[in-house]
């Protein structure tokens, strides 16, 4: 399953998804926790943004593992380190979900004919702190990520100069 698509290895194609979907998710949530118009307009697209890239990320790990071993460089060190990292980008993702999560709930909170109940101040910057924290995380992560990727692709043309 976590093969090939058309021939070519799933895995590059899937985290290059990922590396759009969850940076863009992480700018959208802490914009939409900073700002209320950009909130109102976007409604639950942050959410969905983080909810695919999520989605994605089990895939692209699961397909890494199988062109690692179809590579043979499961003892390669920067193999071993981008994998590493690569199993931790889930949790960084699900913490960009219940951030996105949370930031769409103050929306619905806050929507124009439901009474304008506003949730209370400490839990406001508990959201934001919240969308700020897993967001700046998630895309640090995901920057980790794709260098170790890029130097355990890449990392033999230095080799070559």
């Amino acid at each position: 399953m976590f093969e090939t698509i058309f021939g070519l290895p799933l895995h590059p194609l899937v985290v290059h998804a990922v590396v759009v979907f969850l940076p863009v998710a992480a700018l959208a949530v802490v914009v939409a926790a900073l700002w209320p118009r950009f909130r109102r307009w976007a409604g639950p697209l942050p959410l969905g943004l983080a909810v695919i890239g999520a989605a994605l990320t089990p895939v692209a790990t699961e397909s890494g593992e199988y062109l690692e071993h179809v590579l043979g460089a499961r003892g390669v060190a920067a193999v071993q380190t981008h994998a590493e990292l690569g199993d931790i980008t889930l949790y960084w993702a699900l913490g960009q979900v219940l951030a996105a999560a949370l930031v769409f709930w103050w929306l619905l909170q806050t929507r124009e004919g439901d009474n304008k109940r506003q949730p209370s101040r400490p839990l406001v910057l508990a959201i934001i702190t919240i969308a700020v924290v897993a967001s700046a995380g998630s895309l640090a992560h995901i920057i980790r990520v794709g260098d170790s990727g890029a130097r355990a692709a890449w990392g033999y043309v230095a080799d070559l100069k």
